[in-house]
């Protein structure tokens, strides 16, 4: 079966790699590669395709963007020193979907790691928001900001910041 999808994002990694492109690559998909969510579960399908995809490329995004479960949740994968934020900010327009329940239906403790340890499940929540995006030339920075924090609340709930160069996040913000 042909995918015209892939198709795309390869030529595209190829020219930005041709290209020697500095700056912030950040994939968005719609359904999650990862996600513990209580109604739509993860994409082995897409992780894999996706994986391949970079490996092909010899090119990885600083971070990968989803939606379809209705929370928000910030994964991090880890493999050598890249780190990468992999979120589902699908919390902006449709009923907020709980997360899976852990053991005696309580809430999912986090951080908990997944995948065999090369994945952690870092925070998440349940309710309305949106994310922000800043990316200056060394860095990428992707915000949460629930909306029951107010709406004069300029303060993000959740930050993950990446160092554009060593692909590792950083505690240092824009």
């Amino acid at each position: 079966m042909k995918d015209d999808q892939l198709v795309f994002l390869k030529m595209q990694l190829g020219l930005l790699k041709k290209e020697n492109y500095q700056g912030a690559l950040i994939v968005a998909v719609h359904h999650p590669p990862y996600t513990a969510g209580a109604i739509h579960g993860g994409s082995p399908k897409m992780l894999a395709d996706l994986d391949g995809t970079f490996r092909s490329a010899g090119l990885y995004p600083h971070a990968v963007l989803s939606g379809h479960a209705h929370n928000y949740q910030r994964f991090t994968r880890t493999e050598g020193s890249r780190q990468t934020p992999y979120i589902v900010a699908g919390s902006g327009g449709h009923n907020a979907v709980p997360l899976r329940q852990g053991s005696n239906s309580t809430p999912i403790r986090t951080p908990l790691d997944m995948a065999g340890g090369n994945v952690r499940l870092e925070t998440y929540f349940p309710n309305y928001g949106y994310l922000r995006v800043v990316a200056t030339s060394k860095l990428l920075s992707l915000e949460f900001h629930e909306v029951g924090s107010g709406l004069e609340s300029k303060s993000p709930i959740d930050v993950v910041t990446v160092d554009l160069q060593s692909h590792a996040l950083t505690t240092t913000r824009p």
